[in-house]
């Protein structure tokens, strides 16, 4: 959980990039400081470590006390007696090997929940720069078509020109204005969804950019390569991975849960001054509930985990494929514009 003075420190970070205007790589770094969904979802390894350390902890033992209070003379009986489940010392270590298994795979989770937050802010920085150039294209071109709507008044007032080609300059002047409009909207909608994908409660007119749109890098790795690194490194397919590794350690503690009590310890009694004391074993006959339902469904689990893996490598192999086929359309578009 954030700290009071963690938060202030996190604040003054954000506030500092955001002086001087904000580079799209400072996007970047207040989206990982401040999404909001980003912050929620890191409470999850809170989560999943306080899930460790109780996998690592025996139960409490057990006391209980027998008060027998005579009715026809003779001293009070007591018996006491103090017992341990014995059978999870046998139950640890799967146990903790599953709750770590799903640290793992919660932290690959939320890495890959980073890493597609800071390409979306990345992505929709350049969208607002974008807007907000295509705003100033729009501005420039309908100084322009003003100018040109008052020469063309002036060539009227000569003779030069009809009242056709005064109507037609002014048709273009108010059409220039209505595309300068919509790009002032758009251009405001593109800086909102930025404000609101870095957590940050400001007018969005008030949000300056300072990187300028820049040619597109030439992208010099062929398809094979990039399938090859998304396949080991796709933070979400790792996640999937570690998703049946815990699945495999929940079907091995399940099957150790066929025998879930087997308590120890010490039994004391007291009767007429005289004491006794000597060792307690209490164990279940698992006779009817072997746990099997719990086994079936913990294998049903790692076979949906095992699917889920495989089917996501190949949307992870589409999707590489059809980000390439885009970023190489786009380049091809973006240099024939230039």
């Amino acid at each position: 959980m954030f700290q009071p003075t963690e938060q202030a420190d996190i604040q003054e970070r954000i506030d500092d990039l955001l002086q001087d205007g904000l580079t799209a790589q400072e996007a970047v770094q207040v989206s990982l400081l401040n999404n909001p969904d980003l912050r929620v979802a890191l409470f999850e390894i809170g989560l999943r470590r306080a899930d460790v350390v109780q996998s690592g902890l025996l139960s409490n033992p057990s006391l209980g006390a027998l008060v027998r209070f005579p009715t026809e003379g003779g001293g009070t009986d007591l018996e006491a007696n103090l017992v341990e489940n014995l059978i999870e010392l046998w139950h640890l270590p799967p146990r903790r090997r599953l709750a770590e298994a799903q640290l793992e795979r919660t932290i690959l989770e939320i890495a890959h929940t980073a890493a597609i937050t800071a390409t979306e802010a990345r992505g929709l920085y350049y969208r607002a720069a974008a807007a907000a150039e295509t705003l100033t294209v729009e501005e420039q071109n309908l100084g322009t078509a003003r100018e040109f709507l008052e020469l063309t008044l002036d060539r009227q007032l000569a003779g030069a020109s009809t009242v056709v080609d005064a109507n037609a300059a002014r048709s273009a002047s108010l059409q220039q204005e209505v595309l300068v409009r919509s790009a002032r909207l758009v251009a405001f909608e593109a800086k909102l969804q930025l404000a609101l994908l870095l957590g940050l409660d400001v007018d969005s007119g008030g949000l300056e950019l300072a990187d300028v749109l820049l040619a597109p890098p030439d992208c010099d790795v062929g398809i094979d390569r990039l399938l090859a690194v998304a396949v080991e490194y796709h933070l979400d397919l790792r996640a999937a991975r570690k998703g049946v590794e815990a699945a495999e350690r929940a079907v091995e503690l399940e099957r150790r849960y066929w025998l879930r009590q087997v308590r120890a310890g010490v039994s004391l009694e007291s009767q007429d001054g005289n004491v006794a004391l000597g060792p307690v074993v209490q164990l279940e006959l698992p006779l009817f509930d072997q746990n099997q339902a719990q086994i079936a469904k913990a294998e049903y689990r790692h076979a949906q985990a095992l699917e889920r893996a495989e089917a996501l490598a190949v949307s992870t192999s589409q999707q590489v494929r059809g980000a390439h086929q885009r970023y190489s359309v786009a380049h091809e578009l973006a240099s024939l514009y230039r």
